[in-house]
Parts: C-alpha cells; sequence; structure tokens
C-alpha cells in the first residue's frame, strides 16, 4: 500500500522517474564501450527522454574518449523476430537511432537497425540498475 502512495504523490509532483541501465557493448571484435544509459519519463509512460554516455577505453592509436547522447526515447511494438516484443527506439535528433529489445528480466539488448539482433547477443546488453 505504501508504494502505491508514493507512486501517487510522484504523479501529482510531475516527478519523473530515471530507469537506468549499464553494460559492455561490444563495438567490434574485443573492444567494448562501458554503457550507460538513463530512461526519464512520467510514471507510466511509454517515452520521454534520455541520456546515452559511452566510454571507449585508450589504444595504441586513440586516447580515451566519452561519448554523451541525448535525445528522446518511445517504445515499438514488435522486432524482426517477434511481433509482440517491446522495443525502445532512442532518437538522438535525428542523428542516431538505436534500437534496444526489453527482455523479460527488465534488462536491454541492443538491436540493429532493422530490428534484429546482433550476435553475440551476450554482448549487447544493459543490465537494469
Amino acid at each position: 500500500m505504501l508504494s502505491l502512495v508514493v507512486v501517487a504523490q510522484q504523479q501529482k509532483k510531475g516527478t519523473l522517474l530515471n530507469d537506468k541501465f549499464k553494460g559492455n557493448i561490444s563495438v567490434g571484435g574485443d573492444d567494448a564501450a562501458t554503457t550507460s544509459l538513463t530512461l526519464q519519463h512520467e510514471p507510466y509512460a511509454d517515452m520521454g527522454t534520455f541520456t546515452l554516455t559511452e566510454f571507449y577505453r585508450a589504444t595504441q592509436f586513440e586516447k580515451a574518449t566519452t561519448n554523451v547522447t541525448t535525445g528522446e526515447w518511445t517504445v515499438l511494438k514488435g522486432s524482426a523476430k517477434d511481433e509482440n516484443a517491446t522495443v525502445v527506439e532512442l532518437d538522438a535528433n535525428h542523428k542516431r537511432m538505436l534500437y534496444f529489445l526489453r527482455l523479460k528480466d527488465g534488462n536491454l539488448q541492443q538491436l540493429d537497425v532493422s530490428l534484429h539482433q546482433i550476435p553475440p547477443a551476450s554482448k549487447h546488453i544493459l543490465r537494469k540498475q
């Protein structure tokens, strides 16, 4: 009962919720970007804003870099293999589009632009924090 009261209070005050995810997303070969994603939204909303932070480790040819991308997100229904899937679409002001399949455990799995899994799937997971 207490949780319902808290949710009701958040809705009255217009409080935004933050869903946070973190993982190491493969960027080819053995390299991975340490990635964190925050989805900001009103309670029970299937849309909002996002912040995606990607940290790339230094190599012998490049310095370490951090990229921060912001924009809007929404939920799409259906992926290339499952018409009932829930896909989170990140739109960085039409400059960059990213897609994540919402898994049953609440984690997100990155998809390609045609909404197919990127192999190996285990290297494209952001875990809910």
